[in-house]
């Protein structure tokens, strides 16, 4: 009797429809995904680079303490830097072309995992930059290393650059880490 159920109940597992995957669009998917995190890398790269640049191009106009500020900056950038490289380590240099189904899938559920967490780091050093900028310009007043009035002047514009470009970069995160938060749970 146990083998009429076992041979019923699978005749009737290998009667479902089984949907092959789009291998192509699998594909596809992991080289956009690997386009859009070369991409961000290359301007993480970019980033990184902008306060050293900035410190050779200023070089003569800084005095001592805002020199080491923008050397602080840079270790920072580069720290941070270091660790987005770390977490994209997996689309940067994995290729799916050799993995088994359940090994891409594993890999893209770690990508997701990574990616959210560089949304919530984005979103975080946001915060941090702001911090730090407010802590370089509480010293070079306190300091008084610049003039007063030269020193508002680039508050002012500090300000007004951040309030332009900080928002928009931490919804931008916020939503990545929404997508990917909602995609990993597809998954599951």
């Amino acid at each position: 009797m146990m083998d009429k159920h076992d041979n019923s109940l699978s005749a009737l597992w290998q009667s479902q429809d089984v949907r092959q995957p789009d291998i192509v669009a699998v594909k596809k998917n992991w080289q956009l995904l690997r386009v859009k995190q070369w991409s961000y890398f290359t301007l993480d790269l970019l980033a990184t680079l902008l306060t050293p640049t900035a410190i050779f191009v200023y070089r003569d106009e800084l005095n001592p303490i805002q020199l080491a500020w923008m050397w602080v900056m840079v270790l920072f950038a580069i720290g941070f830097f270091a660790y987005l490289v770390w977490l994209r380590r997996f689309s940067l240099t994995g290729k799916a072309t050799s993995l088994t189904t359940t090994e891409y899938v594993d890999l893209v559920k770690t990508q997701y995992r990574q990616n959210i967490k560089i949304a919530r780091v984005s979103k975080a050093s946001i915060w941090l930059l702001l911090g730090l900028l407010a802590v370089y310009f509480a010293i070079v007043y306190v300091g008084e290393y610049v003039e007063p009035q030269r020193l508002l002047t680039k508050l002012k514009n500090a300000v007004l650059l951040l309030a332009i470009v900080m928002p928009p970069i931490w919804f931008w995160a916020h939503k990545r880490e929404q997508k990917f938060v909602k995609a990993l749970g597809e998954f599951n």
